[in-house]
């Protein structure tokens, strides 16, 4: 069930007509390590919006407002979230 998830996920968030390992979540990238301890939906959440910001961060070349239209959220929420995260 969790891997249909994934994939799914994946799918929708893609923006190639192919899934590559760079489209799958962080946690299944080679080299990382799954948690021993399952995290809280505050953590995951984190984790998820932290790696989208930096994929839209990375896509745009550091333009915020670029990088805030890629994500469909507001240029202040970006600021909000770099800010959160680190990265500005």
């Amino acid at each position: 069930r969790e891997l249909s998830n994934i994939i799914e996920q994946a799918v929708v968030l893609s923006r190639n007509e192919t899934l590559t390992v760079s489209d799958l979540p962080l946690r299944l990238s080679p080299g990382e390590e799954i948690p021993d301890e399952p995290m809280g939906l505050e953590q995951q959440v984190a984790n998820l919006e932290r790696k989208h910001l930096r994929k839209a961060m990375k896509e745009s070349l550091g333009n915020k407002s670029a990088a805030a239209r890629l994500l469909g959220i507001s240029e202040r929420k970006i600021r909000y979230m770099l800010k959160k995260y680190g990265g500005d």
